[in-house]
């Protein structure tokens, strides 16, 4: 019951954004990072960054887009309602793979590879006259759509196997706290997020305390 309350509580938000006669909307594409915290086996992927010494050449880490819904208000708070769609990446917690006769194939760190829905809803207040740089707070929802793990290839009866594996170790849903600073020029925007998981990222006992935070740079135009 208490999970269906946030989800309801943004569609409402949504809805009644949607009729209201002042509405301004804006597409945004982004870029992230995300950084696991209480959880010492996990890391940080690079947001961009060419690694040649061991020949992986270009990482590409998470990104994504969305749809925002802008209302002003009285004074210099506006509302923003958003939903986005990103890819995000991370090291995985180092795993032993095991054939079908239970012989262990080989011992790796995977790259984790997620596709996330969230919804945000941040009250932002104008820093300077006019509203070109604003700093916001809010709440927010983030869902796991799809997750899968990454081990490379391994030789098996004399063939190559590449180790994509799912990976159903993240919770469904997680509540955000968002933080955002932004700049505004004509239609355009650039803001700099970070979104702080309050409930655990992980449905595994041992990892029971793990949250995740993001940092999200993205760039948005008005329609």
């Amino acid at each position: 019951m208490k999970k269906a309350i946030l989800p309801g509580l943004l569609l409402v938000g949504l809805l009644w954004g949607a009729t209201a006669r002042a509405q301004t909307w804006s597409l945004h594409l982004n870029t992230n990072t995300v950084f696991p915290l209480g959880n010492a086996l996990k890391g940080q992927f690079p947001m961009l960054w060419y690694s040649g010494a061991d020949d992986r050449g270009l990482l590409l880490g998470g990104f994504g887009g969305g749809l925002a819904y802008h209302r002003p208000t009285a004074g210099k708070l506006e509302w923003t309602l958003g939903l986005h769609v990103q890819r995000s990446r991370l090291y995985d917690q180092p795993s032993i793979i095991y054939d079908d006769n239970g012989q262990p194939l080989l011992g790796n760190i995977g790259v984790q590879t997620n596709l996330n829905l969230s919804a945000l809803a941040l009250p932002t207040l104008a820093l300077t006259p006019g509203g070109q740089l604003r700093v916001g707070a809010g709440l927010g929802l983030r869902s796991l759509l799809y997750a899968r793990t990454d081990y490379g290839e391994s030789l098996v009866d004399g063939q190559v196997v590449s180790l994509h594996l799912r990976n159903r170790s993240g919770r469904p849903f997680v509540a955000l706290l968002p933080v955002e600073l932004s700049l505004h020029r004509g239609r355009w925007s650039l803001a700099n997020r970070w979104e702080l998981g309050l409930t655990p990222a992980s449905r595994l006992a041992a990892y029971r305390t793990e949250r995740q935070l993001w940092s999200v740079l993205e760039i948005g135009m008005r329609l």
